[in-house]
């Protein structure tokens, strides 16, 4: 079967001329940020056009913290920026001996920032300074998620975290596998996956309530809604029932899947390794189409203004127009 493509529905491209790593491009104030290898683009997100670039000293992994007017950019190699969005010069910057490999979390005036030898770091928004540290003493590399004014946090030995907003180690449990995706949050439970498995605990006690094995590494973070929590496993998405725990529908791409989907309007969409962005119905999982970008994608797309906005790691931009339901 032929599926219809949408590059005649493509609103407009743009080439960076920079490979774009796992940083995935975020709006804030009608303004949308794009992130390569060693610059922050900042672009008019109706038509592509370039307002302003800032050059960074190092290499960008991750997405930028873009709040306050400010930039926070987490840098490979041990460093972090925190710069003024309109004047472009940098406030303050901190300094780790280790590696910065996920993007930062807010929690009131603070930040939340964890290194690959093991440290969460708490420090002031404003200044840099570290109100506190804590040392989980494995590899963190996957961003904090803050809720109710706790932290949750895992590392790469399989242990996961929820952590008082001073610094104290509320629970602990171990899954007994090597790696950690991002939790995310639904109501009172904590989802996240260690190599094949999926988990939900309580975000009271980090209690395991269940667990589900498959078949393929995950390595994105789970994206839950209320009926839904969708997985991406290897070169797969699948979608389970939340309720059953059931796998209601799995689709296979040509590629691995780094990056989290996205839910919007009854659809999902995501990239692969493949080089494609996918878009299947939320229900069934069908298929509705798939466009070839100009390589593989490693970052999540953005969904704004009813338009698809998403990178692939040649350095490229696209944003289509969706169709209204």
């Amino acid at each position: 079967i032929i599926l219809p493509s949408i590059s005649q529905n493509v609103l407009w491209k743009r080439a960076l001329g920079e490979k774009i790593l796992y940083s995935a491009p975020t709006v804030e104030n009608h303004l949308l940020y794009v992130s390569s290898e060693r610059k922050i683009y900042v672009l008019n997100p109706d038509n592509g056009k370039l307002v302003k670039t800032f050059s960074i000293t190092g290499i960008i992994r991750n997405t930028p913290l873009i709040t306050d007017n400010k930039l926070f950019v987490p840098i490979i190699f041990g460093k972090f920026f925190a710069i003024d969005r309109i004047s472009k010069k940098t406030l303050w910057t901190f300094y780790l001996r280790s590696e910065f490999m996920a993007s930062p979390a807010e929690i009131d005036d603070s930040l939340l920032l964890n290194s690959a030898d093991g440290i969460l770091f708490r420090i002031n928004k404003k200044d840099g300074k570290i109100l506190w540290k804590v040392n989980l003493k494995r590899e963190i590399y996957n961003k904090a998620l803050v809720k109710d004014n706790a932290i949750y946090i895992g590392d790469i030995g399989g242990n996961f975290y929820k952590i008082s907003a001073r610094g104290k180690i509320m629970c602990k449990i171990s899954t007994g596998s090597s790696g950690m995706t991002e939790a995310v949050s639904q109501g009172n439970k904590i989802y996240f996956a260690s190599w094949k498995k999926l988990y939900a605990v309580s975000a009271e006690n980090c209690k395991i309530l269940w667990k589900k094995k498959f078949r393929e590494t995950i390595i994105p973070s789970p994206v839950v809604n209320r009926d839904n929590i969708l997985v991406g496993t290897g070169s797969s998405l699948a979608s389970l029932d939340r309720q059953s725990k059931k796998v209601k529908w799995e689709y296979r791409t040509n590629g691995r899947i780094v990056s989290s989907p996205v839910i919007y309007s009854n659809k999902v969409f995501f990239t692969s390794s493949d080089g494609f962005l996918y878009v299947l119905t939320l229900g069934p999982g069908s298929l509705l189409w798939k466009d070839k970008l100009s390589g593989p994608s490693y970052s999540r797309p953005l969904i704004y203004k009813n338009t698809v906005i998403v990178s692939d790691m040649k350095g490229n931009v696209r944003c289509f127009a969706l169709n209204k339901d």
